[in-house]
């Protein structure tokens, strides 16, 4: 917070600031992009411009326990889905922001419910090209493939099958 009050930091790559609640497709692709590029930050109840952040808050955001419903119920239809991290805080005046910390995930790529794939370029959400989609699970295929040889090379073995009695949770 104090580097927003700063002004130290731009909306950008790893930023967006929102004075109130995007609609849900744009806070979803939004989520999605941040977990598809080097994870971000949204905060909203914040305007913004280029000189200036102004912590405005606003009466959407109480200081409720459902406030951060919003940005858990939207992730829900990013697939693989995507938790974020969120949390109120009351920044002055009883004015309180809601930040959502989104990690960079490492089983990317992550699909928006419109069946698109989302990456961070400068402060916009744009498009994943579809050689980089295809990259993309790629490098998580061979991922999963260096655990498991690992974990064979050190004794153990995976079995994914699962007997009739289990479940997966």
């Amino acid at each position: 917070l104090k580097l927003l009050k700063e002004n130290a930091v731009k909306e950008g790559e790893r930023w967006e600031f929102k004075s109130d609640w995007p609609k849900n497709e744009k806070l979803r692709n939004t989520i999605c992009a941040f977990a598809n590029t080097n994870g971000g930050t949204i905060i909203i109840g914040l305007n913004y411009d280029d000189d200036n952040h102004v912590i405005v808050g606003f009466p959407g955001i109480e200081g409720k326990a459902s406030d951060a419903e919003k940005p858990i119920s939207v992730s829900l239809d990013i697939s693989p889905r995507v938790v974020p991290t969120i949390e109120l805080v009351e920044v002055h005046d009883n004015k309180r922001i809601i930040v959502i910390q989104v990690d960079q995930s490492l089983i990317s790529p992550h699909m928006s419910s419109d069946g698109k794939y989302y990456i961070r370029v400068g402060s916009q959400n744009t498009h994943l090209p579809e050689p980089l989609v295809e990259k993309l699970y790629h490098a998580r295929w061979m991922a999963r493939e260096n655990v498991e040889t690992y974990i064979k090379s050190i004794g153990y073995g995976i079995d994914y099958t699962l007997e009739p009695h289990q479940t997966i949770i």
